[in-house]
């Protein structure tokens, strides 16, 4: 028996064939993006998408390489209906992706879904330039960023506190405290904090882990968070307990602001009694 996917092929329409684990990656990316800053179209080139929030302050990229099997060039209008039917694809055998000069076409074997061409003009969005220099102290890697974000629901934005030049750890706008690495504190256990920067795409991390650099270029302070579209990979030893992820990496660059303790009444407190 032939599948929708099957006939597309036997009518010789061009398509690009991508593993379903691959489309699932690629299909939680763009609801990630649809959902999180709600673009009215979404563009990518060459295999990848940027997007900006809050006036250019936040750009989203993720770079879609790995998993298309050649540069792929979309423009397609943000429609929740359509994002959804996205999502809503799955199955164990390959996903087609073709196009004519007004859809894209997206097919599993039972349903395809369309998604309308956007003729404008793409939006040339552009990244510093960050080289090693500019990093102020080591990447922090959190390991178990649904954790975290359970913890920090409801909170507006949050402050990451430096010490010697380097991140300790971050409160939030509803006082949830968090140090990166305990012992790292005890110096400065009752001391304001060299520098607090204020963030918002930081409670908005996805993926299961994620890494945080902080950067200071022309007096700007930039803060890029790297994180995983996790997907475990099927397979593997029995009882073998650790999980391969695979799909895209999403990348978040945003321009983050030093403030004042007073935006952070109770950080100085929290540090205080860490170790009484």
């Amino acid at each position: 028996m032939f599948g929708i996917s099957d006939l597309l092929l036997d009518d010789g329409v061009p398509a690009e064939k991508m593993t379903a684990a691959a489309f699932d990656a690629f299909a939680k990316s763009i609801a990630i993006v649809a959902t999180t800053l709600n673009p009215k179209f979404i563009n990518i080139a060459k295999s990848q998408l940027l997007a900006t929030a809050d006036h250019g302050r936040v750009i989203y990229r993720i770079n879609f390489a790995d998993v298309f099997t050649s540069s792929k060039n979309m423009a397609f209008i943000n429609n929740k209906k359509d994002i959804r039917a996205l999502r809503d694809i799955g199955g164990n055998r390959p996903i087609l992706i073709s196009d004519d000069d007004n859809f894209f076409y997206v097919t599993n074997d039972v349903t395809v879904t369309t998604l309308k061409k956007y003729r404008g003009r793409i939006p040339q969005i552009s990244l510093q330039d960050l080289t090693d220099k500019d990093q102020i102290g080591e990447a922090i890697a959190i390991d178990d960023t649904e954790s975290l974000v359970n913890a920090v629901k409801g909170s507006k934005y949050v402050g990451l506190f430096i010490y010697d030049q380097q991140l300790h750890g971050f409160i939030t706008s509803n006082s949830v405290f968090k140090l990166f690495e305990p012992e790292s504190c005890h110096d400065a256990i009752g001391k304001e904090p060299d520098c607090i920067v204020k963030s918002d795409s930081f409670l908005k991390m996805c993926g299961s882990k994620a890494n945080l650099k902080l950067y200071n270029t022309n007096d700007q302070f930039l803060l890029v968070t790297t994180t995983n579209i996790n997907k475990a990979r099927k397979g593997g030893k029995k009882g073998q307990k650790k999980k391969t992820t695979i799909g895209p990496e999403v990348t978040i660059y945003e321009k983050v602001r030093a403030v004042g303790m007073s935006e952070f009444p109770n950080l100085l407190r929290l540090l205080s009694n860490r170790y009484e």
